[in-house]
C-alpha cells in the first residue's frame, strides 16, 4: 500500500510538471495548479529552500509550513507503526490457541468439496495445498507478490492522477475504468509467476522427487488451480462488487466474465512452460534479467493495455460477443494444452535444481 501511494504522490508529480509543461516555470504552475502543489510533498521541500534563500513568496512559505509540519508527523508515524509491528509480533509469541475465523471456516468446508470434484488426482492436491498453504504462511512470499500488486496499483493510480478522473467518470464505461481491473490481474498474475520460483521450503523437493510420476501435468494443473480458485476468482469477485456500484450489476457482470477469460488465458501463457513445483526448487536469483528486456515489456504492457481495453469496449455491448470471446478462450487453452501433453511433458523434466549459469565461456581452452 505504502508502495502503491508513493507511486501515486511520483504520478501527481509527473501531473504538475509534464502535463503542464516542461518548459513553465514554477511561477507558471503556482498560479495554474496552487492547490495541487500543496499535496506534492517533493515540492513542500522545495518551498523550505526557498524561504530559506531568503524568498517571501506566501506560497513558498505555506510549502515550508507543510515541509517543517511534515517531519515530526513522519516520525511519530514511525514510532507508531514500529510500535504497532512490533506489538503484533510479540503477541504471536504469547498467543494461545488462534481462533477460528467465520471466513477461513468458509474457506476450509470449500476445500474437501474442490478435493472431490476438481481435484481428484493425489498430485494435483499436494500441489494445490501445498501453494495454498505457503501463500498462506510465508511472509516472504506475499511480500514478494505485495510488492507486484503495489507496481499494478500505483500504475493505476498514475492514470487516475494524470488524467483528473473522478469518481464520476469512474462510473462511466470508459478506456481508464476498464484498464483497473486488467491492470491488476496482469500484475498479479506476473507476481505469482515470480513467486512461485522462490523456494519456501526447499528440502520439500524431496518429497516430490521420491513420489514423481507421470504425467507431469498433473503437477502444474493442480497449481493452476490453485492460482484460478485462491487467486483469481477472489480478487474478481471484489471488482464485481465494485462495479456494480458503479455500473450496472449486467454491465459489471459482462465485465467479471471478460477479465476471467482474460486472466485465465494469461496464467496459461505464463505458466505454458513452468517446469517446477512451486515453491520446492532451487532457484537462481537475476534470471529474469529486468534490465535487459525492460523495453519489450514496456512495449507488451501498452500492447496489452490498448488490446484488452478495446476488446472489453466491444465485448460488453452484447453477450453474444462474450460467448465467442469465451470459445476463442477454451480453444486456445485445449492448443495450449494439446502442445503441452503430447511435445512438452513427456520430454521435458521437472526441474527441481537449477544450474549455475557460467560467469565466463572458455571457448575451448583447456586452462
Amino acid at each position: 500500500m505504502v508502495i502503491a501511494v508513493f507511486l501515486g504522490l511520483n504520478a501527481l508529480t509527473i501531473d504538475l510538471t509534464f502535463y503542464e509543461g516542461l518548459t513553465q516555470p514554477l511561477a507558471a504552475l503556482k498560479t495554474q495548479a496552487s492547490g495541487l502543489m500543496l499535496l506534492v510533498p517533493p515540492l513542500w521541500f522545495t518551498g523550505l529552500y526557498e524561504t530559506l534563500l531568503g524568498n517571501k513568496d506566501p506560497m513558498f512559505q505555506a510549502l515550508a509550513s507543510a515541509a517543517l509540519l511534515s517531519i515530526p508527523v513522519s516520525l511519530g508515524a514511525l514510532y507508531m507503526t514500529v510500535g504497532l509491528s512490533f506489538r503484533r509480533h510479540l503477541k504471536k509469541f504469547n498467543a494461545a490457541a488462534p481462533r477460528k475465523k467465520f471466513l477461513s471456516s468458509i474457506k476450509e468446508s470449500v476445500f474437501p468439496i474442490l478435493n472431490k470434484t476438481l481435484l481428484r488426482q493425489p498430485d494435483q492436491r499436494a500441489v494445490f495445498d501445498f501453494y495454498r498453504k505457503t501463500m498462506k504462511s510465508s511472509q516472504i512470499h506475499r511480500a514478494r507478490l505485495i510488492g507486484f500488486l503495489a507496481a499494478g496499483s500505483g500504475i493505476i493510480l498514475f492514470y487516475l492522477l494524470g488524467w483528473l478522473v473522478s469518481l464520476a467518470d469512474l462510473s462511466q464505461v470508459t478506456r481508464i475504468s476498464l484498464s483497473i481491473p486488467l491492470i491488476f490481474n496482469l500484475f498479479l498474475i506476473l507476481g505469482i509467476r515470480n513467486v512461485a520460483n522462490v523456494p519456501s521450503a526447499l528440502e520439500a523437493n524431496w518429497i516430490f522427487q521420491l513420489t514423481e510420476k507421470n504425467p507431469f501435468r498433473h503437477y502444474v494443473s493442480g497449481l493452476r488451480k490453485g492460482i484460478f480458485f485462491l487467486n483469481i476468482i477472489p480478487v474478481n469477485i471484489l471488482f464485481l462488487v465494485i462495479f456494480s456500484l458503479l455500473w450496472d450489476i449486467t454491465t459489471a457482470f459482462y465485465l467479471f466474465i471478460y477479465i476471467l477469460g482474460i486472466s485465465v488465458l494469461l496464467m496459461e501463457a505464463f505458466f505454458a512452460r513452468f517446469r517446477k513445483i512451486p515453491f520446492a526448487c532451487s532457484y537462481m536469483p537475476g534470471k529474469e534479467k529486468f534490465h535487459i528486456y525492460l523495453g519489450p515489456y514496456i512495449i507488451g504492457f501498452v500492447l496489452y493495455y490498448f488490446l484488452t481495453t478495446s476488446l472489453a469496449a466491444v465485448l460488453l455491448q452484447n453477450p453474444l460477443y462474450l460467448a465467442v470471446f469465451w470459445i476463442g478462450i477454451l480453444v486456445s487453452v485445449l492448443g495450449i494444452r494439446l502442445y503441452q501433453n503430447l511435445f512438452y511433458y513427456p520430454y521435458t523434466p521437472i526441474i527441481y535444481e537449477e544450474k549455475i549459469e557460467p560467469v565466463m565461456v572458455t571457448l575451448g581452452s583447456s586452462l
